[in-house]
């Protein structure tokens, strides 16, 4: 048995196939596998993945199928103890298995560990860093009014995965992922690395370009399930769910001035313009472009946020 188990899920994706692949083979850390799910591609990813060795083991589905339908049958094939995801747009830092494994080997109390991450552009350029504050242990609660971990940062346990009653929820369109890794964490403990472990390629064909209302939909979703799942969930963790969603609202306004939907960006920010100085701000900066926006947020926003924080 490998001790990792890298899943790789593939639709047309042979743009930066190689270089995503490549930067396991480059991991310093060397007992690791690659399952990869062709999800019926029609591109060159097959032709791609087939030119490497057996560390690599190739599976095809016979028709393409959702997303998180396609991860879960790719992870039915793993044989690692410990289970990672890489998306074939983007590139781990060489010592990333090194750093996270020890963190999670044979440490029956901890469920997922998680690092930073850098945002990369198509061409593999810098956009920021993303620099998380989280807690370890008991995080549930933190991650769900600001939730931040990077799918391709994370390794959990095939122990910690079937405990669950199910792994993807299929049901959901877009945030399967994070709600997999909240139930994890609110039943087990996590432990989180601050140093940036891998490069996140943010580029049109990316699915968070095509987000729509569809995300909020998903988003209630998942607080219902909750609600349902556990006891007195809606009052002992009000103040996160508002909190989350704002993020959602803001994540949704971003892409809505992104692509120029300007009414539609005030429209989803607006009904928490009370409740966050953050939501005003985007509510203002949403009258500008979103270049603009880029702006006043990483320059005026984000430099006021560290002066508050300092205060309280």
């Amino acid at each position: 048995m490998v001790t990792v188990s890298i899943i790789m899920n593939c639709l047309n994706g042979a743009r930066y196939l190689r270089e995503a692949i490549e930067s396991v083979y480059a991991q310093t850390y060397s007992d690791w596998e690659i399952v990869f799910w062709d999800n019926a591609s029609t591109d060159e990813s097959s032709a791609i993945t087939k030119s490497y060795d057996g560390k690599l083991r190739y599976f095809r589905g016979v028709r393409t199928v959702p997303l998180y339908a396609a991860r879960n049958q790719a992870l039915k094939q793993a044989r690692g103890k410990y289970i990672s995801f890489l998306d074939c747009d983007d590139v781990l830092l060489p010592d990333r298995l090194e750093k996270l494994i020890p963190l999670i080997y044979n440490e029956d109390s901890i469920g997922l560990v998680y690092s930073n991450f850098q945002m990369i552009d198509s061409n593999g350029n810098k956009i920021y860093d993303n620099n998380m504050d989280f807690l370890s242990k008991n995080a549930f609660r933190q991650l769900l009014g600001k939730y931040q971990i990077g799918n391709g940062t994370i390794i959990t346990s095939m122990k910690v995965l079937n405990t669950l009653n199910c792994w993807f929820d299929e049901s959901f369109k877009y945030i399967a992922d994070r709600e997999l890794y909240l139930r994890i964490a609110h039943d087990w403990d996590l432990k989180f690395l601050p140093e940036i472990t891998m490069l996140s390629r943010m580029h049109e064909d990316n699915t968070s370009y095509k987000l729509t209302d569809d995300l909020w939909l998903d988003h209630e979703r998942m607080l219902t399930k909750y609600s349902g799942m556990y006891e007195n969930f809606d009052v002992e963790f009000a103040k996160e769910i508002s909190q989350a969603r704002l993020q959602v609202g803001r994540i949704l306004a971003y892409l809505f001035l992104k692509f120029g939907r300007r009414k539609e960006a005030r429209k989803v920010i607006r009904m928490h313009i009370t409740k966050d100085y953050s939501a005003f701000f985007l509510y203002l900066a949403s009258f500008f472009s979103h270049y603009v926006y880029r702006f006043l947020w990483d320059k005026v926003y984000k430099g006021i946020q560290k002066k508050l924080n300092c205060k309280i």
